[in-house]
């Protein structure tokens, strides 16, 4: 995780400590059945959402354990997938965090065509950052909000590392960068966590020639020749495995529907064929067909339909004669409305039938063996 429980701490002390439904337009106010709600109904550490995932109402209440479990859940599943998503580079867990309030307080939604996640990957001066990080960030519903201006600096002092507590005497007048260095920050960007590599040879053990074998390197399976399975366990086992051999096994033959893959069944040996030969392609080009004569049935049996129903809703006698008259060719109107039906029906049918064929010899098609280019 690129975040750490600071940026609990963080959101649960600024997200508000009211456990009952409030506006988050005006947080001050009491709120009762009826009344009229100017933002969003938010209870706890800024849920709009009960746990069901319906909307919060006027009068829920969340206790506090309720609060720091969904918090937590929350930052796993829907903040900290966007960070990896969008952060391409190492960064410090402070920098994270206050990246990570960000996306809590706007949503994925919202800050994912942000300027300032390529800014941080690309590497930018740090003011750059802090401007762009305060850049039309503190408004709600289009008014600027005195609280959301010292949440961002709160964030930007999470950020670099100082005392965020600090953010809420800030005023309008303040600049984020002169708040920072008021505080102490030296003008660099946070540095990220070092890389230790130590640790990948500590149960790597390459012994000297001659030295003792300290762990038992024979055959798992003496009752059979030696296998690859046999080998994969012995070079698991030297790098520090300690199960079982059939612990192994079962590991490594535990297939879920989320990843087997059910491989094409293809003959190497065959040469491959042209795609438009196969029977797949025929079957794909029939299924194609059928769609085709589907919608052409569908535009003459509705056009027919349409003719009918406009003649049947008519109460102009005048125009209801002139339908009784030769239309095109000695065709009179009711003459061509049948035709539409009659034919517009059966293709529709026939359409549907040549796209379930289609569909059957393409997939006859893929259980072929030769390989199609």
């Amino acid at each position: 995780m690129l975040t750490d429980q600071r940026l609990e701490e963080f959101l649960f002390i600024n997200e508000g400590g009211n456990r009952k439904a409030y506006d988050d337009f005006e947080p001050w106010r009491d709120l009762r059945h009826g009344d009229e709600i100017k933002g969003t109904l938010t209870y706890g550490p800024g849920f709009t959402k009960r746990a069901d995932g319906s909307p919060v109402q006027i009068g829920d209440t969340m206790t506090d354990q309720e609060a720091y479990d969904r918090l937590r859940q929350y930052i796993a599943e829907e903040v900290e997938p966007v960070l990896e998503d969008l952060i391409h580079v190492p960064i410090a867990s402070s920098l994270a965090n206050a990246l990570g309030s960000l996306v809590y307080n706007f949503g994925a939604t919202e800050v994912y065509g942000w300027r300032l996640w390529g800014r941080i990957n690309s590497g930018e001066p740090p003011i750059q950052i802090i401007n762009e990080w305060i850049d039309g960030t503190f408004s709600s519903k289009g008014v600027a909000m005195l609280g959301l201006w010292r949440r961002r600096f709160k964030e930007l002092a999470l950020a670099f590392g100082q005392e965020w507590r600090a953010g809420e005497n800030v005023d309008w007048e303040d600049k984020p960068d002169d708040f920072l260095r008021v505080l102490g920050w030296d003008g660099a960007m946070p540095k990220p966590p070092p890389i230790v590599y130590e640790d990948l040879f500590e149960e790597t053990i390459i012994p000297e020639q001659g030295a003792p074998v300290t762990k038992d390197m024979s055959d798992p399976t003496p009752e059979t020749s030696m296998t690859m399975d046999d080998r994969q366990y012995l070079s698991a086992k030297s790098a520090g495995y300690d199960g079982t051999y059939a612990d192994f096994m079962g590991h490594r033959t535990v297939v879920t529907a989320r990843n087997a893959i059910e491989a094409p069944n293809i003959d190497v040996k065959k040469p491959p064929k042209p795609m438009e030969d196969s029977t797949t392609h025929r079957g794909l080009a029939k299924k194609t067909a059928g769609k085709e004569n589907v919608n052409f049935g569908a535009v003459l049996s509705g056009a027919a339909t349409t003719a009918a129903t406009v003649k049947a809703l008519s109460r102009d006698v005048s125009a209801v004669s002139e339908t009784a008259g030769p239309v095109v060719g000695g065709f009179t109107y009711d003459h061509l409305i049948i035709i539409g039906l009659f034919i517009g029906i059966p293709l529709i049918g026939y359409g549907f039938w040549k796209m379930f064929r289609g569909e059957m010899i393409a997939k006859e098609g893929r259980l072929g063996t030769q390989l199609k280019v």
